[in-house]
């Protein structure tokens, strides 16, 4: 029995054991004030694709590695209730009409987009079974602002005030209405604010927060879904203040882009290539 209680602590430990550093920045460049408000961000060839959350228009924007625009789509049938990411797999781009910040929304979906000539291919609708009251709540626990596509399936993370942690949801990739499926949750102690995942290593980044004035980039490699595994969380502080640090995207690992909105008391949005160590 001690035997067995002590492999147990040990798996514990090696769950939540959490390293820390500072990251490092090597770019910074400023963004449109059409992407005051950004939100998602993507690779596209040598490019990248970023897009705005709520109140704004349902564009999708093409950048140059500078943060410059050098081409945008918008949607005029695509109301853009709260758009919070982008990610994609081999053929389409997935866009998360998710934000839920007072767990009020009975709309929440996923758009899904062609790479090839960027055009709409229809909507995922969801709701959180978990979820039974829709009553305005401060301390939400089903808004969502992280999206990845991961064996074939949309994985979505949660961005919980209450509990500063991360509930990890499961959603097929294609149109339809469903329930999404909670397969886990991770004890990031930050309330996330964007996710991305690299296949060639299994790293999985997030970024999070835990009072909305300083941010962290969250790294953890193998990660896999079936089940949720790890080992380690690495967290690395985004040292860029005001700051409210909502997109990221791994170049490599190591390496990434993060993406600012434009807070009261800065200049301007801004795009920020880090390293890690």
């Amino acid at each position: 029995m001690q035997k067995h209680l002590n492999s147990r602590l040990t798996l514990i430990m090696l769950f939540l054991f959490v390293s820390n550093s500072n990251s490092q920045i090597l770019q910074e460049f400023n963004l449109s004030p059409k992407l005051n408000e950004i939100s998602g961000l993507e690779i596209l060839g040598d490019n990248i694709l970023a897009h705005a959350d709520s109140n704004n228009s349902s564009t999708i924007f093409l950048l140059n590695v500078k943060g410059e625009i050098i081409k945008e789509k918008r949607f005029e049938n695509l109301l853009n209730v709260d758009w919070e990411d982008i990610t994609k797999d081999k053929d389409y781009f997935y866009i998360s009409d998710t934000g839920n910040n007072h767990d009020t929304r009975k709309n929440l979906r996923i758009l899904k987009f062609s790479i090839k000539g960027l055009k709409f291919q229809g909507e995922i609708k969801f709701s959180y079974p978990e979820q039974t009251s829709f009553e305005y709540n401060y301390k939400s626990q089903f808004d969502s602002e992280g999206l990845i596509t991961l064996d074939n399936k949309l994985i979505i993370f949660t961005k919980n005030r209450l509990k500063k942690n991360t509930q990890v949801y499961e959603l097929p990739n294609y149109p339809g209405n469903f329930s999404a499926k909670k397969i886990g949750q991770i004890e990031t102690n930050a309330i996330i604010t964007g996710a991305d995942f690299h296949e060639d290593s299994k790293t999985l980044a997030l970024t999070g927060t835990k009072n909305f004035k300083n941010y962290s980039l969250l790294t953890i490699e193998n990660f896999s879904i079936s089940p949720i595994s790890f080992k380690q969380i690495k967290r690395h502080a985004i040292l860029i203040n005001p700051s409210q640090v909502e997109g990221v995207k791994i170049i490599k690992p190591g390496l990434y882009w993060v993406s600012s909105e434009n807070e009261d008391k800065s200049s301007t949005a801004k795009l920020i290539k880090i390293k890690t160590h």
